[in-house]
């Protein structure tokens, strides 16, 4: 009679009436004396129940998993039972059976790469009768049991590995007496984890071996969960090469196998320069199975990041030669699905990557079964909520996660998933940077940015120092722009879409809106030429020259339009003659004819100009206000220098129309803003108000919509309002 072989049967307790129907359907098994079944129904009164528990599962050779729902829930059944008899699994010394009892994701459990009973996994409860999912579990459980083969080590350390095995029971049992002693484990549980990872790899090569009689391996450079890298020696080549040697655990088992050397296809087959080569993609060596690479000295990004090797700046780049590579696999229907800094290898002047174990081809079956695909950090979230979902997106946020860990520094805390705003606004990044990264790890597919080139060409225009807009020289005693139209951007007649939700339409002739708001410099100017009386003499001195003039009433602002009027019809006839293009021509022909004159602008005139025939939100279109767009919300303190913002720009080439400062408008703050071209006439009551646009230094972001309009007595002055200058058609006032 066949020495019975131990059966041990982990379940939920909710599913004990299917564990019964089992028992009954190995029942001739057990009369044959092929096994012997063990559950927690077995313990006697007065047993420990965990040290039963442990006894009987390190006893058995094959341990069956009961898997539902209730199964996966389970602290016990999950994080004991079915974490031990995988160990047990890896090391070779037992056999994990996952049987699907009931519908669930069992594939994405740790267990899921494992071949299930019944046939195709399809749950017994799902089967057309019980007794029939249970009679294919029994035939293949006696298939199982009576070829079974005994557990043996292959190749170097079979003696080794049974030490091992040995050193592990001793290091559970001086864990034990330490806790009942009340000391500290920590030490034990680290040499049982150091154990346990040994166990699992299998059997370790050494310096000095040498596979398929080529590849002397030199020293480690790189372990995972999966293989080991070793710097080599190729004989044949007569240089340095990298070999990637599949962990001993995944050697006999052929959905791990498979993929690592379909890893190795698809990254040789890909040929483009950042991406690692592959000099022998599919290799074996009596039980260990390997491929070779081209070898690489600058190592790791991660580890270059971490030593100091490679600054922010350098790290930026390798981080877009790297999403060259990545766009160009996707190209060719690959998803790489692991993008970290550890499988970015660097070179003297850029980067490769590498570690395509976990690709998804089109041309493939598709998804991978392991919960864990990739490292967590920088595993997509859709990702960790079922594998089979990684996809481009998912790539996205590998790539943008590694540029946040460049950008950090340092290895990135479990904060950046749970508080990722906080945590971007803490790293040395321009806030264009900042932006690019905060949509490439967006959490929702939908709102992260669709492509890595979207994502690289995006990081690439952020990480360009802003454009010095140069304002052209000032011409003479006016202290305006020396160009053709002294500043003046024509602003194209025809119907424009305005207010908060774009309710109003306007039809517009062209005008000229000045660049940027009237300077201290050029208001003086206006004063000492004209003898002008002002209100507030401080206008003259807040700020730099350069700085818009503040402390200005609206009747002050159109005393300076008035002035500026004459001069530019004084300069017209000569100005004609000289005029190069047609804008410049139609401008001065205009100004001379008397249809084209300074004046404040009207509201419509004024938000045409900053919101073009589009309807953006803000005159950079609808990215929502950040210091490098504007000056407000009491970030700079005071007022700037006009044009310090180019990337605020708006679609016509305006300057500074949202924050700085408020600008008067001709309007009266009543009902019919937006009627026509002229706006609304003179109120009859003065302390209706005039206009502002634009927001200031002072004011918070939803004051810089180009929309957003308020109103003060058309006397007042304040230190965040100024003006600026429209020459069009405009109504005596």
């Amino acid at each position: 009679m066949p020495t019975p072989k131990k059966l041990f049967v982990s379940y939920a307790h909710q599913d004990d009436d299917l564990r019964q129907q089992l028992e009954e359907h190995l029942a001739p098994l057990r009369r044959e004396g092929h096994l012997e079944t063990w559950t927690d129904g077995k313990i006697m009164p007065g047993d420990a129940w965990e040290a039963s528990i442990r006894t009987a599962l390190e006893q058995a050779g094959t341990i069956l998993l009961l898997v539902s729902p209730s199964f996966l829930a389970s602290d016990s059944c999950y994080d004991v039972e079915m974490r031990r008899a995988l160990e047990r699994h890896a090391a070779g010394s037992a056999r994990v059976v996952p049987i699907i009892v009931r519908a669930c994701d069992w594939e994405s459990a740790p267990f899921g790469k494992l071949q299930a009973l019944p046939r195709g996994g399809k749950p017994v409860l799902a089967w057309e009768s019980c007794d029939l999912a249970w009679l294919d579990v029994a035939k293949q459980i006696r298939g199982l049991l009576e070829g079974e083969p005994k557990p043996t080590f292959q190749g170097i350390g079979a003696e080794a590995l049974r030490q091992l095995s040995a050193d592990l029971d001793a290091a559970l049992g001086r864990r034990e007496q330490a806790i009942c002693d009340g000391l500290d484990p920590a030490a034990i549980n680290a040499e049982i984890r150091e154990i346990r990872n040994r166990l699992r790899e299998g059997a370790q090569l050494r310096p000095g071996d040498v596979l398929a009689d080529r590849y002397k391996l030199l020293e480690e450079v790189g372990k995972g969960g999966f293989a080991r890298v070793w710097r080599a020696y190729d004989r044949v080549r007569a240089q340095l090469v990298a070999v990637k040697v599949l962990h001993g655990q995944h050697a006999q088992d052929r959905t791990p196998r498979e993929r690592f050397f379909r890893g190795a296809r698809h990254m040789a087959g890909l040929h483009h320069s950042a991406v690692v080569g592959v000099v022998e993609e599919c290799c074996m060596d009596d039980h260990y199975h390997f491929f070779v690479m081209e070898y690489l000295a600058g190592g790791d990004l991660r580890r270059a990041v971490l030593a100091g090797s490679v600054d922010q700046a350098s790290g930026l780049r390798r981080v877009l030669a790297v999403g060259e590579a990545l766009s160009f696999a996707h190209g060719q229907g690959l998803v790489h699905r692991d993008v970290t800094p550890a499988n970015v290898m660097l070179t003297p002047d850029g980067a490769k990557l590498a570690d395509f174990d976990l690709v998804r081809a089109d041309d493939s079956a598709g998804g991978t079964r392991t919960q864990g695909i990739g490292k967590f950090l920088y595993a997509a979230p859709e990702v960790m909520k079922n594998a089979r979902d990684a996809d481009v997106p998912a790539d996205v946020y590998g790539l943008a996660m590694t540029a946040v860990f460049v950008c950090h520094g340092e290895d990135l805390p479990g904060e950046v998933m749970w508080e990722t705003a906080e945590f971007l606004e803490e790293l040395a990044v321009s806030e264009a940077v900042r932006e690019v990264l905060a949509r490439g790890i967006a959490k929702k597919v939908a709102q992260r940015t669709a492509s890595v080139k979207d994502f690289c060409d995006a990081l690439r225009v952020a990480l360009e120092p802003p454009p010095i807009v140069e304002l052209p020289r000032t011409l003479g005693s006016w202290h305006l722009p020396d160009e053709e139209t002294f500043g003046f951007l024509e602003v194209p007649g025809g119907t424009y879409r305005l207010g908060e939700s774009l309710e109003h339409r306007a039809e517009l002739s062209t005008f000229y809106m000045g660049r940027c708001p009237v300077t201290v410099t050029q208001f003086r100017a206006f004063v000492e030429a004209s003898g002008c009386e002002i209100g507030d003499p401080d206008a003259l001195s807040t700020g730099g020259d350069n700085h818009p003039v503040v402390l200005v009433s609206w009747h002050e602002a159109w005393a300076y339009c008035d002035w500026l009027d004459a001069r530019l019809r004084e300069e017209a006839r000569s100005r004609l003659t000289a005029a190069s293009d047609g804008a410049a021509e139609r401008f001065w022909r205009g100004v001379a004819a008397g249809e084209l004159r300074a004046g404040l602008p009207s509201e419509a005139e004024w938000e045409a100009a900053a919101r073009g025939q589009d309807g953006r939100v803000y005159p950079w279109g609808d990215k929502e206000p950040t210091s490098e767009y504007a000056n407000f919300q009491s970030d700079v303190g005071g007022t700037s220098e006009v044009g310090a913002y180019p990337r605020g720009a708006g679609p016509f080439g305006t300057l500074d129309q949202a924050g700085n400062v408020w600008e008067w408008c001709r309007d009266a703050s009543a009902p019919g803003a937006y009627a026509g071209v002229d706006g609304n006439r003179d109120p009859a009551d003065e302390a209706s108000g005039r206009v502002w646009r634009g927001g200031s230094w002072a004011y918070r972001a939803r004051r810089l919509r180009a929309s957003c309009r308020d109103r003060f007595v058309a006397g007042n002055r304040y230190r965040y309002l100024g003006f600026r200058v429209v020459v069009g058609s405009r109504p005596e006032h």
